[in-house]
């Protein structure tokens, strides 16, 4: 008897909620002046996830002297450095790069792993850190790439930026 009681009364308490919901007036869209066609909310293309994702390339190179071609000054400000640097250690299909707005810092080891971390302080230095294994049981060495936003750089390591 109780069940019934309980079951009659959820079922008039979910038909006063439908009756509700169906009483609400519709909500008018704004009200353009007369001749005016309403504005059409233009929804920007997501970006690309390339776009998304800054340049942070590493590899490693059975060669030991193609190290030699890294730059001494540890980045890359003109794309012509780029270029040569792609050819002298093979890189298929380099990714593009605006050098007027981004550094690439690149950095080399012998060691079996390397991550490349950056920081730029508040007098426009950038300081670059290499973190390597002592291993190297592959031979060669090992390389990175990392783009960086140029804006605010003044020097790298305390050194001027490299002239163009």
């Amino acid at each position: 008897m109780i069940r019934r009681f309980l079951l009659l009364g959820a079922m008039v308490l979910v038909g006063v909620g439908w009756a509700v919901a169906v009483a609400q007036p519709p909500i008018d869209p704004p009200r353009n002046s007369p001749g005016q066609k309403s504005p059409v909310p233009k929804t920007p293309p997501p970006p690309s996830p390339a776009a998304l994702m800054p340049l942070e390339l590493y590899g490693s190179i059975a060669d030991s002297a193609k190290a030699d071609a890294a730059p001494a000054s540890r980045v890359i400000t003109t794309d012509k450095d780029w270029v040569a640097l792609t050819m002298a250690w093979g890189i298929k299909d380099p990714p593009k790069v605006d050098l007027t707005k981004e550094l690439l810092v690149v950095a080399t080891t012998k060691g079996d792993k390397l991550v490349i971390q950056t920081r730029l302080d508040e007098k426009g230095d950038l300081r670059i850190t290499a973190l390597d294994s002592d291993d190297n049981p592959r031979g060669g060495f090992r390389y990175g790439i990392k783009a960086v936003d140029r804006a605010g750089v003044k020097t790298v390591d305390g050194m001027p930026l490299p002239m163009e």
